[in-house]
């Protein structure tokens, strides 16, 4: 009986482990790089005023609300991406250089041509993402960053310099979304 009661706690503290934001589940910690990161925020990214794209979220080894120490950090991160709806990946992989480029000179840009030639082929292996589908983006500093989409990672995107200017996306400038920003900030 008393492990019985014990298995009902545990699984009572993993479904709280859990928020559900727009009808998506959001995990409260993730695990990169061997180290344990807590959710520091999360929220709606919104195209063209009505269409929802996906539920971001972040995760930092201790919250923070300030995006240019997201950026700088020198600790493992994650940025995730809940789908909202179907999306083709090349959509996708458009709006996340499209990010880079409002945030980064032509230099740093052409600096970064190999890299984003890594993640255009890892995206053409997927055609599309459906509602619920998750792309994460771990960044690990003095390795690179390790793009999952549907939990399958690509190859190894080397460069401290790619996941700060990725970041920018959402912490730079000029975000992706002013809001959005601030809800990920939200720590």
């Amino acid at each position: 009986m008393k492990q019985f009661l014990l298995m009902l706690i545990a699984a009572a503290c993993l479904q709280a482990s859990a928020i559900e934001y727009a009808g998506m589940k959001i995990d409260d910690t993730a695990k990169v790089a061997g180290r344990e990161l807590v959710l520091n925020g999360y929220g709606l990214r919104i195209k063209y005023v009505i269409v929802k794209a996906y539920v971001g979220a972040l995760y930092m080894p201790e919250k923070t609300k300030d995006g240019e120490a997201v950026i700088a950090s020198n600790a493992p991160r994650r940025m995730s991406m809940t789908m909202l709806r179907k999306i083709q990946v090349e959509d996708l992989y458009k709006s996340l250089v499209e990010g880079m480029n409002n945030n980064a000179t032509p230099a740093e840009m052409a600096a970064l041509a190999p890299q984003l030639k890594q993640v255009k082929e890892g995206f053409d292996t997927v055609n599309t993402l459906d509602k619920g589908d998750v792309v994460t983006m771990d960044f690990i500093p003095g390795k690179g960053s390790v793009i999952s989409v549907k939990g399958k990672p690509f190859e190894t995107i080397e460069g401290d310099n790619f996941s700060r200017t990725i970041l920018r996306i959402w912490f730079g400038k000029k975000p992706i979304q002013e809001d959005l920003k601030a809800n990920l900030l939200a720590g």
